[in-house]
């Protein structure tokens, strides 16, 4: 196979109109402002993959909730998967650590 023609997934491959987030990276991190405080409390757990039982358990939330939160988070950052949501939530983690890690 050619390459040039071969798709290769990234991080930002996955955050761009193509792939289901509206208007690319730069613009899905800056929806992050839109969340709630919970909400980026689940959005930063997301960057670990963990499932709506795992989110309930580390947030002392029901599993109902966890998975209403999610659902919000992906509306709000107007992407369509937990993936792409764990994207973001690495990137914007990498922007806000206070230790640049």
């Amino acid at each position: 196979m050619d390459s040039r023609n071969e798709c290769r997934i990234c991080a930002l491959c996955l955050l761009t109109p193509e792939h289901g987030a509206e208007g690319g990276a730069t613009a899905v991190l800056e929806r992050v402002g839109l969340l709630s405080h919970r909400e980026r409390d689940v959005l930063l757990l997301l960057s670990g993959g963990p499932s709506n039982r795992d989110i309930s358990q580390a947030l002392c939330i029901s599993e109902r909730t966890a998975k209403a939160h999610v659902s919000s988070i992906l509306s709000k950052l107007a992407v369509k998967s937990r993936l792409q949501a764990c994207l973001i939530a690495c990137a914007y983690h990498a922007q806000n650590c206070p230790k640049g890690q």
